[in-house]
């Protein structure tokens, strides 16, 4: 009977939050809307580039209160994809947001050329950023032994790792589509290259990351990942390393696809001639 009513009382509890959840986000999704409507394109998009990049400063923070596990990495932390990720993602974002700070705040003209680099390099930056959301949560975070030899340990410590990694880890892919959505249109089309023109910047960062893999074992004979020591061949390596990168390109590609899906519907949108307004944006004229 107790056992009963406890699975009883379980479900009811699940079920309310589960209502409490949808209704705070559709409370949500209601004020966005009504802020929206109060906003131009291009002061929604500062909000966004803000968002993101403050986002990413707090999760660089949370990733420099994690103690070094690898202790002879020879780069720090810098030796792990998530770390220089991390990097890459602060820099895009922070490049967006002073973009969006010279047009909404300053004034005046953009910047091209900062536009259209921040436009093509859009493809890059989600492809890390899905990357990184995919993997930890398909690969590292289901491992009983990644539970049993690191979060255990530092939370014996008084270090809240578990809040730490999904921190780390879990925005990047929600930021990275988020910020599609505030893209130019016409820079989209124009900036944004071919799924193929991305392959040199993945491979010219690939063999910058196992420069760096294969250096640190030449110094200290280890790797920053425990399951690298158990490949038995030199091919196993090659095989992760061509695995990963590319991987990252075929999100990357994934994402260049959302990202011109999206903003050709939002060129090609129902409501009036598309014309275009001071700060560069692509702005929809009121039906008449």
């Amino acid at each position: 009977f107790f056992l009963h009513s406890a699975h009883v009382s379980r479900q009811a509890a699940i079920k309310l939050a589960w209502k409490k959840g949808r209704m705070l986000v559709s409370d949500l999704m209601h004020t966005l809307k009504l802020l929206t409507k109060q906003l131009s394109r291009g002061e929604i998009a500062l909000c966004v580039h803000t968002l993101c990049f403050s986002s990413l400063f707090y999760m660089m923070w949370c990733d420099f209160q994690i103690p070094l596990l690898y202790k002879g990495a020879f780069l720090g932390k810098g030796l792990y994809l998530t770390h220089q990720t991390l990097w890459i993602l602060a820099t895009y974002f922070f490049l967006g947001f002073v973009a969006s700070v010279k047009k909404e705040v300053l004034g005046g003209k953009p910047w091209a050329q900062l536009e259209r680099f921040l436009h093509w390099g859009s493809v890059m930056a989600g492809g890390f950023g899905i990357f990184k959301t995919i993997m930890f949560y398909a690969l590292v975070w289901p491992s009983p032994a990644y539970h049993e030899n690191v979060i255990k340990p530092q939370e014996a410590k008084g270090i809240p790792m578990t809040y730490f990694m999904h921190v780390i880890h879990a925005p990047s892919l929600v930021l990275v589509l988020l910020e599609a959505f505030v893209k130019q249109p016409h820079l989209v089309q124009s900036a944004v290259g071919s799924a193929v023109s991305y392959i040199k910047f993945f491979v010219a960062f690939g063999c910058w990351y196992i420069f760096v893999l294969r250096y640190n074992y030449y110094k200290t004979n280890g790797y920053p990942y425990p399951f690298m020591s158990e490949f038995t061949a030199w091919w196993h390596h090659w095989v992760f390393y061509c695995f990963c990168f590319g991987f990252i390109w075929v999100l990357a590609c994934v994402h260049r696809s959302f990202l011109l899906v999206v903003q050709g519907k939002s060129k090609g949108a129902k409501g009036g001639e598309t014309l275009r307004s001071r700060d560069g944006y692509n702005l929809r004229s009121k039906d008449k």
